[in-house]
């Protein structure tokens, strides 16, 4: 564990040393703060909250908004803003939350990293009350890019920014259908998709770019919805 707590606490030493802004549009934050929008009230907790920037953008929506992370500087960013936050990880531990005591989670760009998504996805699950949402996001291995450097280059796509480890630390690599079956494996009802999209999928209008195999190609990162019914 201590190699991989080591890795991260060098990711986000780095972050932790940039000029805090708000995120820019299109990216992964901000359009996960856009879809936490249409869920507030209760409780929200943001599994592998980082240095709390999406609690940040919509706290006010919330009762409590609690966090889970495994680098401790990270975390303690995150509780400066706000946050109540657990130092775990995910892939050691269950999330220290009771049974059905959650409104809303959020799990941004962290399903890739862990070893064994099915175990998190069923942790969510756990933690979620009867009618409250998830949303996790996940870097599209499908979006077109990837695929013409692996069909013409003969590279595997490279999914992470972060120069640290071998492709910032990714093991897992999905398209929209991949998430859609674990988070129904897990119990959890996908209800909506969409994307994080590069300049060519942001000209196309929203009813072409919102079309599955377009979508699919198009968006860099992908978003999926689900709800626990029972």
């Amino acid at each position: 564990m201590s190699n991989v707590r080591d890795l991260y606490d060098r990711i986000w030493e780095r972050k932790l040393a940039d000029p805090v802004r708000p995120p820019p549009p299109n990216t992964r934050l901000a359009v996960g703060a856009a879809a936490v929008e249409r869920y507030r009230g209760g409780l929200l907790l943001d599994v592998g909250c980082g240095d709390g920037t999406l609690a940040l953008l919509v706290a006010r929506g919330f009762d409590a908004v609690y966090g889970v992370e495994l680098s401790v500087g990270a975390a303690r960013r995150a509780a400066s803003r706000g946050m109540i936050v657990a130092v775990a990880d995910l892939d050691r531990a269950l999330l220290p939350y009771q049974d059905c005591s959650v409104d809303l989670v959020t799990c941004l760009d962290v399903i890739e990293h862990v070893l064994d998504p099915r175990h998190l996805l069923r942790q969510i699950a756990r933690v979620l009350r009867p009618g409250g949402h998830c949303i996790v996001s996940t870097p599209n291995v499908r979006y077109w890019r990837h695929l013409r450097r692996l069909a013409l280059g003969g590279r595997f796509p490279r999914t992470s920014s972060d120069a640290e480890g071998y492709d910032g630390g990714h093991l897992h690599y999905f398209t929209f259908p991949d998430i859609e079956e674990l988070l129904g494996e897990a119990g959890l009802q996908p209800v909506a998709r969409f994307g994080t999209y590069g300049s060519r999928g942001r000209r196309l209008p929203p009813h072409l770019r919102g079309c599955p195999p377009l979508q699919e190609l198009l968006a860099t990162g992908l978003f999926v919805v689900a709800r626990r019914d029972g």
